[in-house]
């Protein structure tokens, strides 16, 4: 897992007393880190406390952040939907991903947390339901980090 990464190292030998060589990979520490958050609440309120950071806009203790910008184009019963991913938050065993959703059908749409599941969602929470044509809000995700090294 974390402690079975490998560094490449090119050494010059020289005539030199012995050296101890010690490295430290911010990112191993990162996630060490952002495991210690993770594990400091039970399972609910750690996802209810990465959305709330994800709010407002703070990141938690050891997380990394990813600014992509993704854009998905989804059909809904109601009518069309343009996802763009504003932000992702990395941790150890979780990742937060912040969308702006944008209502793209000539009518009023009603979105429902159930629509945005899929295998590996483990929260989903979304600012405001009802959307007018043209209208946007935020949608907040909280899945499995499957980028854990």
């Amino acid at each position: 897992m974390l402690a079975d990464k490998t560094y490449s190292l090119t050494l010059k030998p020289e005539n030199i007393p012995q050296q101890i060589i010690v490295i430290n990979d911010p990112q191993l520490v990162g996630k060490k880190k952002a495991a210690a958050w993770e594990r400091s609440h039970d399972y609910i309120a750690t996802l209810i406390e990465l959305i709330k950071y994800m709010a407002a806009n703070q990141l938690p203790q050891g997380y990394r952040l990813e600014e992509e910008k993704l854009t998905y184009d989804l059909k809904l019963e109601q009518g069309n939907i343009t996802l763009k991913q504003i932000r992702v938050y990395s941790g150890m065993y979780l990742k937060g991903i912040v969308f702006s959703v944008k209502n793209n059908a000539g009518k009023e749409i009603y979105l429902k947390e159930n629509q945005f599941y899929r295998p590996g969602i483990l929260a989903v929470c979304i600012e405001k339901q009802r959307l007018s044509p043209k209208e946007s809000t935020i949608l907040y995700l909280a899945e499995r980090n499957t980028d854990v090294d």
